[in-house]
């Protein structure tokens, strides 16, 4: 059993990697994810903060102007520059673990020929790109909260 509390998903679309990187916090399907979340952040121009706000899933922002390191165990929401789409930011989660070992959970890892990112050196080169600089954290959950809000909403759906 893995001691990571993000179990991966890949992306429905091109455009969705927010609404799979949401899923992933949720645990729950990225397309049932993106059928509702999707379009409140595209269209309506939602911030991630906005989004969090609305699940009620406790977190910390940043200042991107700021230097941010991944520095302690938690999941940290990270915008890296797309490797599949020219001129597009992209998203994915990036777990710590409290023994310091690390995962990068990109949307883009598996789907056939997309290139994604991973912490060290990835298994295929042509397609796997290590997560090293070039990103820009933009929200940090703690495990405890993570595992606080699953716990909550577990219970809400089974009542």
């Amino acid at each position: 059993m893995s001691e990571f509390l993000i179990s991966h998903q890949q992306q429905p679309c091109s455009l969705s990697c927010f609404a799979t990187c949401m899923a992933m916090l949720m645990a729950r399907p990225a397309e049932a994810v993106r059928e509702h979340i999707h379009n409140s952040y595209r269209e309506k121009g939602l911030s991630l903060g906005e989004v969090l706000d609305s699940l009620e899933l406790p977190f910390s922002d940043f200042k991107t102007a700021g230097r941010n390191n991944i520095d302690k165990p938690g999941v940290w929401v990270a915008a890296v520059p797309s490797l599949n789409l020219v001129g597009i930011m992209h998203q994915v989660l990036v777990e710590v673990l409290p023994s310091g070992t690390w995962a990068v959970f990109d949307p883009n890892a598996g789907k056939e020929g997309k290139r994604f990112y991973v912490a060290g050196e990835g298994l295929d080169p042509e397609l796997a790109v290590p997560f090293t600089s070039g990103y820009t954290v933009e929200a940090f959950i703690s495990r405890e909260d993570l595992a606080a809000y699953r716990a909550k909403r577990s219970s809400e759906a089974a009542a």
